[in-house]
């Protein structure tokens, strides 16, 4: 992941959610370490709205699912989440809205997490987003 394509997955974003009346956005993208590679928040998105996107983000990397898939496993196994939760490095989110970005050649460059809207349509947000620039969201 590059700073180019990290700018422009942002950009992507914001311009989505404006098209969809979207309360303001906060976006992180990160690389495959979870390194922060680009992290913007719209005027009016709530403070806390960086640290969730970051940790949306970061969930994909490091539990290599997205963060929706990681929420649905804090509902079916919460012993084995907290064990997760207590492993990482890094806060985990449990919510929809992170998901793992796929370039035109098929390999993982990092991953993006959206947080403004409800979880569903951070992810829904995200996903348009990375197909208007020709990348694939693994929502899986």
């Amino acid at each position: 992941m590059n700073l180019q394509t990290a700018d422009a997955i942002v950009e992507a974003i914001f311009k989505q959610g404006a098209s969809r009346k979207a309360p303001p956005l906060t976006v992180a993208v990160v690389d495959m370490s979870g390194s922060v590679v680009c992290l913007r928040r719209q005027d009016g998105s709530p403070s806390l709205r960086p640290d969730i996107a970051i940790g949306k983000a970061r969930t994909c990397v490091l539990w290599g699912k997205s963060s929706r898939v990681f929420a649905q496993l804090t509902e079916q196994r919460p012993g084995f989440a907290n064990t997760v939760l207590a492993a990482s490095p890094s806060p985990l989110i449990a919510a929809a809205g992170g998901v793992s970005i796929q370039d035109s050649g098929a390999q993982v460059i990092g991953a993006v997490g959206v947080s403004g809207d409800t979880s569903d349509n951070d992810e829904a947000i995200a996903v348009a987003a990375l197909n208007d620039l020709g990348l694939k969201a693994i929502v899986s």
